[in-house]
Parts: structure tokens; C-alpha cells; sequence
């Protein structure tokens, strides 16, 4: 069932919707009070980098801002009264990260093993692929760069200060994927889509869309075994 973007070549085609998991962590630093640019790490200090840049806006001088970074990514809030200061880490500024780029790499692919070697890349946003070929081979997998966790699940903020480190990425072979399933078809609707067992385990994501998009996906495509265009657009 395609989703919110499709590519093809002659012989075989692919599609994606999201696969929501959490790539981002909010992390809260503690800051010197005569200092506010340092902030506490391991058993010292470090200093946050600063970025000036111009900003155009219409029917006004241009404004200079002033962007500041920790090691784990832009500052978002600064509590200077209680010598707080916030920062997103996020997958989507790892390098290599630049989204969908990763897609180029199966533009070519013509069988299964292909599209998912290809996929071994991605990084974001975190999908559900599917594909098909002319001849009847369907798959699901998803593609995403997943942050390992030790100790934390990233529900919550949590210090900046060292104790919360990404482990590296979860090996996307970790993941479920199906292909040539006995229902003949695959569907996605940004769902929570992982089967009970090892990949829920993983606490990946917690915040997937309500399933009944593709509970009434699922119910029409299980009604009769071939569908038409027409049925597809009706759907």
C-alpha cells in the first residue's frame, strides 16, 4: 500500500510512509553562574560554540543572531535565573544524516537483497519501505538510524553532563521486515508495527499513530484476494 512518497524504474517499485521512532534527545545542562556559555560535562567544563548569522526580515534592518551548541547539538532555552541550559541531539544532525539521500541508492534495485543492502544507509527520517517488482516479490522493512540507550528510555530530559550517551546505532538487521508474506500484500500507516518479541524490546519509539488507518487498510485488502485501480483509489 504506498504511501507518502513512490519511486520506480521497469522493474520494480518502491514506496514509504513514517516509521516514528525517537531519534532525538532533550538534554538540560548545568551552567556556571558568572559563565553561562560553560556547562558542566564529565568532571569539568566545556564551552558552547557560537555561530553568528544574518537574518533577513522584511521591512526591517537585517537581525544578527547569535545560534550557541553544546557537543550534542543546538541550545533551545536558556534558564539563566536557575543557571539551566537546554540542547536537542538529534540523528538528523549526525553526519552522513542528510534526509532521504539514501533513497538514490535503490533507485536501481531490481530484487529484494538489493533494496535492502541499499537501505543499510539510511538514516532519516525513520520509514517503513516497501517494494515490489514485476516479478510478485513484495517486502516491508523499516529504515531508520535508531539511537542505542543504556539506562534512559528518552521519554524525559536528562543531564547533559555525560551519564546519558548515545551506545552508537541499532544494526538495522535488528528489525523485523517481511517479504513474500502468505496475505499478499504489505501496508503501513505510521503505525506501531513491530511484532511482541526482541524488536519491542529494543524501546525504540513510543509515540506511533493511532493504528486505525491501517486496521481499515488492512480490513478492505482482506476482503477479496485481487483488487483493481479503481479499488486502490477508493482506498
Amino acid at each position: 500500500l504506498p504511501g507518502i512518497s513512490i519511486g520506480h524504474n521497469d522493474k520494480a517499485a518502491f514506496s514509504l510512509t513514517i516509521f516514528p521512532i525517537d531519534q532525538e534527545d532533550l538534554y538540560v545542562y548545568r551552567t556556571k553562574p558568572d559563565d553561562p556559555d560553560s556547562y558542566a560535562y564529565g568532571d569539568g567544563f566545556e564551552r558552547m560554540r557560537h555561530v553568528e548569522e544574518r537574518v533577513p526580515v522584511k521591512g526591517c534592518p537585517d537581525q544578527t543572531v547569535t545560534l550557541k551548541f553544546t557537543r550534542h547539538g543546538p541550545i533551545v532555552y536558556e534558564d539563566r535565573a536557575r543557571n539551566l541550559a537546554y540542547a536537542v541531539r538529534t540523528v538528523w544532525l549526525e553526519p552522513g544524516s542528510a534526509p532521504y539521500l539514501s533513497s538514490l541508492g535503490y533507485q536501481n534495485a531490481s530484487t529484494v537483497e538489493a533494496f535492502e543492502q541499499a537501505l543499510q544507509s539510511w538514516s532519516v527520517p525513520s520509514t517503513n519501505q516497501v517494494y515490489a517488482d514485476v516479478n510478485g516479490k513484495i517486502a516491508w522493512m523499516p529504515a531508520c538510524k535508531s539511537p542505542v540507550r543504556k539506562g534512559y528510555d528518552g521519554m524525559t530530559p536528562v543531564p547533559g553532563d555525560g551519564r546519558y550517551e548515545w551506545d552508537g546505532f541499532h544494526s538495522q538487521k535488528e528489525f523485523p521486515r517481511e517479504i513474500a508474506p502468505s496475505r499478499g500484500y504489505v501496508a503501513s500507516s505510521n503505525e506501531m508495527n513491530l511484532p511482541p518479541g526482541p524488536a519491542q524490546e529494543l524501546n525504540i519509539g513510543y509515540e506511533f499513530t493511532d493504528p486505525f488507518r491501517a486496521q481499515r487498510s488492512r480490513e478492505v485488502l482482506d476482503a477479496k484476494p485481487t483488487h483493481t485501480l479503481e479499488d486502490s483509489c477508493k482506498l
